[in-house]
């Protein structure tokens, strides 16, 4: 009679507190995981780079996130632009689609961007979610190469001294004409797939 609410216990606990998800990196079969605690969504993010129009990199995992993982943005530096899509779900195994990169248009924001000659004097139209002005800077061999562009302010993460050093801003062409580069997307990716991988 005791043993009753431990058996009951014993089997409807794991089932409570237990999350699974589709588990994969781009390209790879996909297996079943059991989510750890504090990863409480299944999760897709695609990222996707664009050089002018023309689609150069598309990736796909699919893993456990915690909730303030499942994030999306862009960064648009005029001749090429990087895309974070996520799809976050809360039920098992429900991450088995790949989300979709939004289809975007102009949307009335404009930032300095720059030519890959140094000159940083060209004015870019922002769009999309794209509400903030981007400038990336990173010193490698020397030699300090710029970007400049529109980004969503979920890729606009403090770089507190890291390489590359990135700053946004609110108002039109606020990241001002004089000449940065790497990638904030590209930084974001490697975190991410770290992150997958050690999972």
């Amino acid at each position: 009679m005791h043993l009753y609410p431990l058996v009951i216990g014993l089997v409807l606990f794991p089932q409570v507190h237990s999350l699974e998800c589709f588990m994969c990196a781009d390209g790879s079969t996909c297996t079943q995981m059991q989510c750890a605690a504090d990863k409480n969504q299944c999760g897709a993010i695609r990222i996707t780079k664009y050089n002018g129009n023309a689609r150069i990199m598309d990736v796909t995992t699919k893993s456990c996130l915690a909730t303030h993982e499942c994030i999306q943005g862009s960064i648009n530096y005029g001749v090429s632009r990087e895309v974070l899509t996520s799809d976050c779900c809360n039920s098992s195994l429900c991450n088995n689609k790949t989300p979709e990169p939004p289809k975007t248009k102009p949307n009335g924001k404009k930032c300095f961007r720059c030519d890959g000659n140094g000159n940083c004097s060209g004015i870019l139209n922002c769009d999309g979610d794209e509400d903030m002005c981007i400038k990336v800077s990173e010193t490698s061999v020397g030699k300090t190469q710029i970007k400049k562009g529109c980004a969503t302010k979920s890729m606009c993460l403090p770089s507190k001294g890291k390489i590359p050093v990135i700053s946004c801003c609110e108002g039109d062409l606020c990241n001002d004409a004089k000449g940065v580069s790497g990638s904030l997307l590209v930084l974001a990716i490697m975190l991410i797939l770290i992150h997958f991988l050690s999972a």
